[in-house]
């Protein structure tokens, strides 16, 4: 493969990925994604996305992530009430939409083994903060741009 050909390739893979990005953010389906971007089933533009979210090198990964934030917000808030009514079922989903949360603002980090387990980074560990303070500057700066 020559280097016109390698660096041809990865730009329609980074476009893909931009375009699984901001289709994902208006709430598309990842099956319909599949579809239009020429994915051969749903697992491609998820996994695209992931990649993207992990490396941030999609802009609007940042608007793509806030976006998510506030949609899970939005189901827990919705829950809440039927948690405090001690609806079994609507707490198993709270609690799956505050492991939601934490996971898009990469609040867990790996085992101090390294196996793919993973465990919370607790409030008053220097972790914490850092996570905290990137997340808020993030904000920040999406916002002031």
């Amino acid at each position: 493969m020559t280097t016109s050909t390698a660096l041809r390739g990865r730009a329609r893979v980074e476009y893909r990925r931009e375009q699984a990005v901001s289709m994902a953010m208006r709430g598309v389906s990842y099956d319909l994604i599949a579809h239009e971007l020429g994915y051969s089933n749903r697992s491609g533009p998820w996994k695209a996305v992931q990649a993207a979210l992990r490396a941030r090198t999609v802009e609007a990964v940042d608007e793509y992530r806030l976006s998510a934030l506030d949609r899970l917000e939005a189901v827990y808030r919705a829950l809440w009430p039927l948690v405090e009514a001690g609806d079994l079922k609507a707490f198993a989903s709270a609690l799956r939409t505050l492991d939601l949360q934490n996971r898009l603002l990469g609040l867990y980090e790996a085992d101090e083994q390294g196996s793919s387990g993973y465990s919370i980074v607790q409030p008053d560990h220097p972790a914490f903060h850092a996570k905290v303070e990137s997340a808020e500057l993030e904000v920040a700066e999406s916002l002031a741009g």
